[in-house]
């Protein structure tokens, strides 16, 4: 995948306002920097615009998946977080901390480490066999996956693999990159 992220723009920002500042100051005329700010402020004002919206960092679409969890989970319900693309180690539990006013109060099955209890970014995951036990007794589980840049199948392996256990899919909500599920007994 490339190397390029967006988020790129937040550490070069300050340092491109700093150029963007000293060459309008360095203009001759008042009238030269007040036609430059016009211009700059026409020139961003459509990027401005597009960063505001729902999925705007990044395409993501976590603040309405996790409304949708917020909306229905009780606390102390079962959550699943899927990897974010096949063979990943990063879980969608990011989704968690981004919202954790919304996701902590939920059971993570597979969590073996938070990101801060070994000292990395992300959380670490057992895999889903590993929560079989649970699985096969909880009455209900959210699952949160991922689908980052395709559409949607119509189930996936987690589900399949989920629904084995004896729950079955009753809501879903698919987002343009997140999923959510609600599987119950």
């Amino acid at each position: 995948t490339p190397i390029y992220t967006a988020r790129y723009y937040s550490f070069t920002t300050p340092a491109v306002a700093l150029l963007i500042g000293t060459s309008i100051a360095a203009l001759g005329r008042r009238w030269q920097r007040v036609v430059a700010v016009a211009v700059l402020a026409v020139l961003v004002l459509p990027i401005y615009v597009s960063q505001r919206g729902p999925t705007s960092k990044n395409g993501t679409d976590w603040e309405q998946a996790a409304q949708i969890i917020q909306q229905r989970a009780k606390p102390g319900q079962d959550i699943y977080y899927g990897p974010v693309r096949p063979g990943s180690s990063v879980p969608m539990s990011k989704v968690a901390d981004a919202y954790p006013a919304v996701l902590s109060t939920l059971h993570n099955i597979t969590l073996k480490q938070t990101g801060v209890q070994s000292a990395m970014l992300w959380d670490s995951q057992w895999p889903l066999a590993h929560a079989v036990s649970t699985l096969r007794t909880t009455p209900l589980l959210w699952a949160v996956t991922q689908h980052y840049g395709t559409p949607s199948p119509a189930s996936t392996t987690q589900e399949r693999y989920i629904e084995a256990q004896g729950l079955h899919l009753v809501h879903i909500w698919r987002g343009s990159s997140t999923d959510v599920m609600l599987f119950t007994r």
